[in-house]
């Protein structure tokens, strides 16, 4: 135990060491410039945790989008959604990263989680994602979450997120499609229930027939079934 108070305490300190430590926003923005990364990721992080505050910011978290370190890359995507900044700036940014061949998964986790905070703007990229068996699994799944966050303006992404419901989605070489499916058919359900409405007669029909089915596990058959009620009760 006084161990692990004694690293605590370690980590405190640094923290309070660390140049960027609450530091004002112009600051910060010009340490995302620094040649050390330590003192870029630092930066990017508060500047995400300044929210609105930091709105001068966003040009230069844009950037850094395109810094050579990955982590700098992520605290960047996440704190242009903690800001809530402008989505007609910031969500083309933001899905430049998602569709980026090769970028981190971790990277385009944080822009999928960043774009389910900007308004609809972002729906037909994460529901394309949403579908792709040659995306990586997690990715995916935030790209649901993300859709499921943005609510009704996500509406566009309606048909991809049946499609995994139902288990029909890409052929991938990254993993079982199949499989990708089954791992993903909660969260879908999820999304479904915060995004669609009693107009969305074919989402009502593959929830029920999900929670019909004498195959599915008991978690998604419950979930399903109450998916479907809270929608037909929502009204379009």
């Amino acid at each position: 135990m006084k161990r692990l108070v004694s690293f605590g305490l370690i980590g405190f300190v640094l923290l309070l060491t660390t140049r960027s430590f609450g530091a004002p926003v112009p600051e910060l923005v010009a340490q995302l410039q620094d040649k050390d990364n330590d003192v870029r990721r630092a930066a990017a992080r508060q500047l995400g945790e300044a929210g609105a505050d930091a709105r001068e910011a966003i040009p230069a978290l844009i950037r850094a989008l395109k810094d050579e370190d990955a982590y700098v890359r992520r605290f960047a995507a996440l704190a242009l959604g903690d800001i809530r900044s402008d989505p007609k700036t910031v969500v083309p940014a933001l899905i430049a990263v998602l569709n980026k061949p090769g970028e981190r998964k971790e990277v385009q986790e944080a822009a999928a989680t960043a774009l389910g905070k900007l308004g609809g703007g972002g729906a037909e990229a994460l529901g394309k994602v949403v579908v792709d068996g040659d995306r990586e699994v997690m990715v995916r799944r935030r790209a649901i979450e993300a859709l499921g966050a943005i609510g009704p303006p996500a509406h566009a992404a309606l048909p991809e997120l049946t499609e995994v419901l139902n288990g029909k989605v890409k052929t991938g070489k990254k993993a079982d499609p199949n499989d990708a499916a089954r791992d993903l058919r909660l969260e879908a359900i999820d999304a479904l229930a915060h995004i669609a409405n009693s107009k969305d007669t074919a989402t009502i029909k593959a929830l029920e027939d999900l929670a019909a089915d004498k195959k599915a596990k008991g978690p998604l058959k419950g979930a399903a079934g109450k998916a479907a009620r809270e929608i037909m009760r929502r009204e379009g």
